[in-house]
Formats: C-alpha cells, sequence, structure tokens
C-alpha cells in the first residue's frame, strides 16, 4: 500500500503464514502513458510472516512532464531463484499507483480554425469541419454516418446504450437473478422516442441537442430520459455531454451506460491507454494492470463456452480504433471509458447459446460505457457487491470522438490534447 506514492514510500505485508518474503525480489517501473521510462529492481528486506515494513522506491521524476499525460510506478514481486514450481523471475503478486505528476493538457482552440459549415432541412443535417463530414438524422436524433478524408468511419450510431448480453452470473440466483429482471423490464429491448431537436450556431463550432426518452415496446411505467448534446467543433472533434434520468420501477441495478456504435469492418486494429491486456470489470479489474495495450478486435474476444457479456476494458483514458492504415476513431470519456469492439451485439450474444450459433458479423460494434455494473459470482456465490452496482440514479457523462490519422501523430498526443470549444 502507499504511504507517501509522491515520495516513493510503500507498505509490504506480508501475508504468509509460515514463511519470509525473502525469496521474492522487488521490481519497479515508471511509465508514461503506459510506456516505461524507467524502471529497476529493489532487494526485498526481511518480513516475517503477518508483518509489514516500510519501504522507498527511487523516482526519478523528469525534469519535463509530458503535457497532458498519466504516470504510475508499477512494482512487481518475482522469485528471486528457481524452486520446485515455477522458474527465476516468475511473477506472484503486482500492485499499481498512480503518481501525483500532472502537466496541463496542451490546449487546442478552435477560434483560428474556419467555421463548421451546416446545412439543415426537415430531416437531416449535414455538417462539415475541414475533412470531417456529418450527416445527423434529425428524426431519429442520431449520427446518421460520419466520414474522415472521404473515408466512412461509422455505419451507425452512435446512440445510447444500456443492454449487455447477461452473462452465467447474471442469470445465477434463481428467481431474483439480475438477468431475470433486466428481461423481465424489457431492458433488452428498449424503443426510443425523439422529443426535441435543437440545432444552434455556436462561435465556430456547431451545436445539436437531442432529449429522447428510453421505453419499453409496452410502457410498464418505466422509463429513462435521455438528453445528448453533439458539439462539432473545427478540429473534427465531436464532443458528446450526455445527461441520464431514469424513472419508475426499474431494477435495482441497471446493466451499463453509454454509447453503442458501428464501425466498418476493415477497422480492427485497437490500441488502449487503460487496464490490460485482457478483459476486466469493475470488480474483476484488479488483475489488468493499466498500459498502453494493442490488439485485434478478433483478440478483444472472450469465447465462453456458453456466450455472453464478454471483452470490456476498464478504466480507459482512450482507445483508439483504425484501419491497417492508420486511420480511425479515438474516443475518451470523462469519467474514464470502459470499452469492448466486437463482430457481434449484444444482441446476437444474449440470443445464442452455443459458440457455433454465433453470426460473424461485417461491421464492428463499438461499446463506450461511463459506468458498468459488476460481475459478481451468483452463479456459484453472492451476487454483485453494492458499490460494484450501476444503480438507476441521474448520471450525466460526456465522450469525445475525433476522427484521426496516425500520420498526423500518435493516438496518445491526440487524447491528451485539451480541446476548447
Amino acid at each position: 500500500e502507499a504511504i507517501n506514492i509522491a515520495a516513493g514510500k510503500i507498505r509490504i505485508t506480508n501475508r504468509r503464514f509460515h514463511t519470509s518474503l525473502d525469496d521474492l525480489q522487488i521490481g519497479y517501473a515508471i511509465t508514461c502513458d503506459g510506456e516505461t521510462i524507467d524502471s529497476g529492481t529493489i532487494a526485498m528486506p526481511a518480513i516475517l510472516p503477518g508483518t509489514s515494513a516500510d519501504l522507498k522506491i527511487p523516482l526519478n521524476k523528469p525534469t519535463l512532464l509530458a503535457a497532458g499525460a498519466v504516470y504510475h510506478l508499477t512494482i512487481t514481486y518475482t522469485l528471486a531463484s528457481q524452486n520446485r514450481w515455477a522458474n527465476h523471475g516468475h511473477v506472484v503478486a503486482t500492485a499499481q499507483f498512480e503518481l501525483p505528476w500532472k502537466a496541463p493538457a496542451r490546449r487546442v482552440s478552435t477560434s483560428g480554425l474556419s467555421p463548421v459549415v451546416a446545412c439543415e432541412d426537415a430531416h437531416s443535417i449535414a455538417i462539415r469541419a475541414g475533412n470531417v463530414s456529418v450527416d445527423f438524422d434529425r428524426v431519429r436524433g442520431v449520427i446518421r454516418s460520419l466520414a474522415f478524408q472521404n473515408t466512412p468511419l461509422l455505419s451507425k450510431g452512435p446512440s445510447f446504450n444500456l443492454w449487455r448480453a447477461s452473462t452465467d452470473n447474471d442469470r445465477g440466483g434463481g428467481g431474483n437473478s439480475s438477468a431475470r429482471l433486466w428481461i423481465a423490464s424489457h431492458l433488452d429491448r428498449l424503443r426510443s422516442r425523439v422529443g426535441a431537436v435543437k440545432c444552434e450556431k455556436i462561435d465556430n463550432a456547431y451545436r445539436v441537442s437531442v432529449s429522447t426518452r428510453f421505453a419499453p415496446p409496452v410502457h410498464y411505467r418505466r422509463w429513462l430520459d435521455v438528453d445528448l448534446a453533439y458539439t462539432f467543433l473545427g478540429t473534427g472533434d465531436i464532443l458528446i455531454d450526455a445527461s441520464v434520468t431514469p424513472h419508475g420501477d426499474l431494477p435495482p441495478q441497471l446493466p451499463r451506460i453509454g454509447l453503442m456504435m458501428s464501425l466498418p469492418g476493415t477497422f480492427d486494429q485497437v490500441q488502449w491507454l487503460g487496464r490490460g491486456p485482457g478483459e476486466s470489470y469493475p470488480d474483476t479489474k484488479q488483475s489488468q494492470l493499466v498500459g498502453h495495450y494493442r490488439a485485434s478486435v478478433d483478440q478483444l474476444f472472450t469465447n465462453y463456452i456458453f456466450p455472453q457479456e464478454n471483452g470490456l476494458r476498464s478504466d480507459c483514458d482512450y482507445v483508439a480504433i483504425t484501419n491497417l492504415r492508420g486511420l480511425g476513431l479515438l474516443a475518451t470519456g470523462s469519467p474514464a471509458l470502459h470499452f469492448s469492439a466486437s463482430r457481434y451485439t449484444p444482441q446476437d450474444l444474449e440470443a445464442a447459446r452455443h459458440p457455433h450459433e454465433l453470426k460473424r458479423r461485417d461491421d464492428v460494434t463499438l461499446i463506450l460505457d461511463a459506468a458498468h455494473t459488476g460481475i459478481g459470482t451468483a452463479s456459484c456465490g453472492p451476487g454483485v457487491f453494492d458499490k460494484y452496482q450501476l444503480k438507476p440514479v441521474p448520471m450525466t457523462f460526456s465522450m469525445r470522438l475525433r476522427p484521426f490519422t496516425l500520420d498526423a501523430g500518435s493516438a496518445s498526443a491526440i487524447a491528451r490534447q485539451s480541446v476548447q470549444k
């Protein structure tokens, strides 16, 4: 645990019953946006069973901090020598702490850019900002298409989403299981009704505000009012501010809250700064360390014997999904994002009972969550602990979508920009 992380002071507790920790070696690494900038090893102090000792890690703080970057200290405990059950260097435990090293993000102003051009009619809004073009469906209140450098990036969405395919644990617990409550409340088939669409020019930007009610096909005294404001900037950024207000007799916990969209299937290269490399959820994430990771969409998929929700990566500062040319879409969020990218929709996973029943889609489904309920252990034990449950209470979140190409800079550098409206 951290005692004074700014000074590199940590406390190590030996939870063994009979042996000291002198068979282990301590390794440390300092990372900037997931990339190692310093590392070393330290001898393990003598710590008897059930006792603790304080230790100081040498922190060599850079003279010049990267603008907007996040720094972490990662501690790794490995075997100091080979033994009967593992080789020298085998990782026994890890710990990670965010360092209080901050430099302001580089601000990008839209004041000097060409104004966003918008052409409206009764059914749609055509928006253009530099080499980014958007077709907004004002009847359904969603972006119909998004193109960058004349390359289509979105085939559908983004749209509000709260459904996840039920897991084995969601289905556990008998008659009061989360899955039964969600399906009985028809959360798997909510319908939307657009109430109002407001368009306005704001300096060099353009904003579309949409008020939508999401409810089951038959009302059943439960619904969610969702207000989404899309701000289109001359940089090509799309800023999405959301306000969600639940009403009525909704279940005590919701599956997730965020946005879902589809990209053409060629956009299958993913990189992110967040927990990884494996999947993680609010209550199952301690095994995954914050870092900069890369994977294909197919590699993000976890092929459970019974198809279900899978592949989430949590606590992400950003996620970027591109084609092989390095052109694609970058997303950031406040609060930090949880994301999944898959060849299957949540509805596909919910309908299948065996892996061979899954039909691979041509498009990639990208889900960006502002909040996600935990996994729990209800298939064989207790459900989701209260602090990991997503309660049906009012909440707000913001997301930023940015078409980009790696030719113009790294995803990390673009994500760290502070864009002014």
